[in-house]
């Protein structure tokens, strides 16, 4: 991509840049900046962009995209986030990739790397990094895409940030894992939630396919769709049986033997069927999925089961997490943390998991301000905790032989503190 392209996707100014000098790629870290790449200076809560301009165009050697006056070399903007998705959605609409793009409330980033894994078995395919997976994170990912295929993962906090997205990603393929209550604190309610999700679909490409959990979202006003249902409910079905799930007829094998799981391989499964992957073909990619780590991460270590599942946290995941605990023999017990951005019904949430916790669990350990309303809801053995280090020090002392440990809470809890302290870092998977 040349400066000129950049100039004319963003509509900004030029200050001392050459049109035609070519630029390798976009980066809003100035630490990790590789030459040949354009800064983007964007603002944050705890650091501006701008205070290291110089610094990432000594790194690079290129210009870079600014809001602020007073820099050489730079195209100047009202809004660098703005320029960022402009510039994404330029190159999107004038690349020939399709974009296979995948939201919900749970499940996204296994259904991403499920769905990518398996499209791989035949294609050339991008799959978004980490979680790349907001207003900054999104366009970056477009912005590397060299093969046919893209799969991205769109997560959003606020209304109005998924019809942004989709105008940037502009998908073929929608794919919606569930939908529950799940940052509250912007988005309202559940019907929030829901509305929110589907905006997937308001800049999608013409032909675009929606894929979606049917069990969860009902019935969806769409052109052109596919529901899939593991109640016998959806124009696809899945009959879930403990370690595989089938579909249409087949067998396939589940990474991790637990109903969100089934739901994760259904949708990936119903993508690479709609491609025309082969069903052994499929079956190869979901066997060689890279799964994330902290997303019901089973580690098994001197006689003990750990079942990690501490990247976030929501009353739909925390209540999957326990239906997965409650499977196990042995001494089950569930330590969990707060659930964040849940709004003002933040209280009602966390009593309804106090009470679902009970007969899934038979031990109970809560840390956090509000994982202290579970603690009071659950009637059984238990022991609340207000630091990370005396929950962990007590693990320590508790844990025996046969036990089944479930870690569950908000990103921001930091639980994987307990993890370190109670079991080793090398999963089974």
């Amino acid at each position: 991509m040349r400066v000129f392209d950049v100039l004319q996707a963003t509509g900004g100014k030029g200050v001392d840049i050459y049109l035609d000098e070519k630029v390798n790629g976009f980066s809003v870290d100035s630490r990790t900046i590789k030459p040949g790449e354009m800064f983007f200076a964007l603002k944050g809560e705890r650091f501006d962009g701008h205070d290291f301009v110089e610094e990432a165009q000594l790194r690079s050697g290129k210009p870079a995209c600014v809001e602020r006056k007073g820099f050489k070399n730079v195209i100047l903007v009202p809004d660098t986030l703005k320029a960022l998705g402009d510039l994404a959605g330029y190159y999107r609409r004038t690349s020939g990739f399709e974009v296979i793009a995948i939201t919900g409330s749970c499940g996204k980033t296994t259904t991403k790397v499920l769905t990518g894994s398996i499209l791989k078995r035949r294609f050339a395919v991008y799959v978004a990094e980490r979680n790349y997976n907001n207003l900054v994170g999104v366009p970056l990912s477009i912005l590397k895409v060299k093969e046919r295929y893209a799969v991205l993962e769109l997560a959003i906090n606020i209304p109005g940030e998924m019809e942004r997205l989709s105008w940037i990603s502009k998908p073929n393929v929608a794919v919606i894992t569930a939908v529950g209550p799940s940052h509250l604190e912007g988005l309202g309610t559940i019907e929030g939630v829901k509305r929110e999700k589907l905006k997937i679909l308001s800049h999608a490409a013409p032909e675009c396919l929606l894929v979606y959990n049917q069990d969860s979202l009902g019935d969806v006003a769409w052109r052109k769709k596919i529901g899939v249902s593991l109640e016998g409910k959806g124009d696809i079905n899945g009959e879930w049986r403990g370690e595989r799930i089938k579909i249409k007829g087949r067998e396939y094998p589940l990474p991790v033997p637990s109903r969100a799981m089934a739901m994760d391989v259904l949708l990936s499964v119903v993508v690479g069927l709609e491609y025309g992957i082969p069903e052994e073909e499929i079956e190869k990619g979901i066997l060689e999925a890279p799964l994330p780590p902290m997303r019901m991460e089973i580690k098994k270590e001197k006689g003990k089961t750990f079942i990690l599942d501490m990247y976030n946290a929501n009353p739909l995941s925390m209540k999957e997490a326990l239906d997965f605990l409650s499977g196990f023999s042995g001494r089950r017990i569930a330590v969990l943390g707060d659930m964040l951005e849940l709004g003002r019904d933040e209280e009602v949430f966390h009593r309804e998991i106090g009470k679902y916790t009970m007969g899934k669990a038979d031990v109970l350990l809560t840390c956090g301000k509000r994982a202290r309303r579970i603690y009071e809801e659950f009637e059984g053995e238990k022991y609340h905790f207000d630091k990370i280090e005396e929950c962990a020090s007590f693990l320590r002392e508790f844990l025996r032989e046969g036990d089944v440990v479930l870690l569950k809470a908000s990103r921001k809890m930091e639980f994987e503190r307990i993890a370190e302290e109670i079991c080793s870092t090398t999963s089974i998977h």
